[in-house]
């Protein structure tokens, strides 16, 4: 069979649409566009506004349930601070950040980004529920974790358990 030009990640994100954080690069989307997963940045979707609030990017996302919306952050807050937020518009996130709670440089985002893609959608693919999940870095390897719902949990905040 002759190559068609697709990426085999392509065929193999389904329905998922990923939102980059303006905490992280916009450039994330860019890249990881080209190999094929349906990306944007939350500087191009809200026309280059500054200081796009959480609740704001949470509910944008909810409105996009037609894909499988997973925001990709580096804001721990939003973990403590939104929670219910995110449980009630349904939406999938991904935590990204440095070893000890540090912020990732640009090449240190897309380092741990591309680390654990593939594994973010095959999760995320799998069930018809959102998903919450971190990356980090572990000393020199990327970590992903799954992260407990709070309506699971006793408290109305996330824990983490390793995959």
């Amino acid at each position: 069979m002759p190559f068609d030009g697709s990426s085999v990640l392509t065929q193999s994100t389904g329905d998922l649409f990923y939102l980059i954080d303006e905490c992280l690069s916009s450039k994330l989307a860019d890249v990881f566009t080209i190999y094929g997963f349906n990306m944007t940045c939350v500087e191009k979707e809200f026309e280059g506004r500054l200081r796009v609030t959480d609740e704001e990017i949470i509910e944008w996302l909810g409105q996009h349930s037609q894909h499988k919306a997973i925001w990709i952050t580096g804001d721990k807050a939003a973990q403590k601070n939104h929670a219910k937020l995110i449980l009630d518009s349904s939406i999938s996130v991904l935590w990204l950040h440095g070893p000890r709670g540090r912020n990732l440089s640009s090449i240190q985002e897309l380092q741990l980004l591309s680390f654990v893609i593939e594994k973010v959608t095959e999760i995320a693919l799998s069930t018809e529920m959102p998903v919450y999940l971190e990356a980090s870095f572990n000393v020199t390897r990327a970590r992903l974790q799954q992260v407990v719902s709070p309506l699971t949990a006793k408290q109305l905040s996330f824990k983490k358990i390793p995959l």
